[in-house]
């Protein structure tokens, strides 16, 4: 979730101050937020994933909070940024 988050603030689709809030909603849970990932080593799941038609993967993006969009339609440079 925190990763979707990511990836909506680099596309523009939230702000900051959302990210902040859905951060600090996911930590008061006590969930494990330590984001270290390379995406080299996570590519050929990814494309293996439920997700992907037509060799494009769809990825569930926030439009704001509990606003949540499927789109194909965003930067693969967005996605590498958020796993790391």
């Amino acid at each position: 979730m925190l990763i979707a988050s990511k990836i909506s603030m680099s596309e523009g689709l939230i702000n900051e101050k959302d990210l902040l809030k859905i951060q600090n909603l996911l930590l008061s849970y006590n969930f494990n937020l330590s984001i270290n990932y390379d995406y080299m080593d996570l590519k050929p799941f990814i494309f293996r994933d439920k997700k992907v038609q037509r060799g494009s993967l769809n990825l569930v993006l926030l439009k704001g909070i509990s606003q949540g969009i499927v789109s194909n339609k965003f930067d693969q440079k967005n996605l590498k940024k958020s796993l790391s």
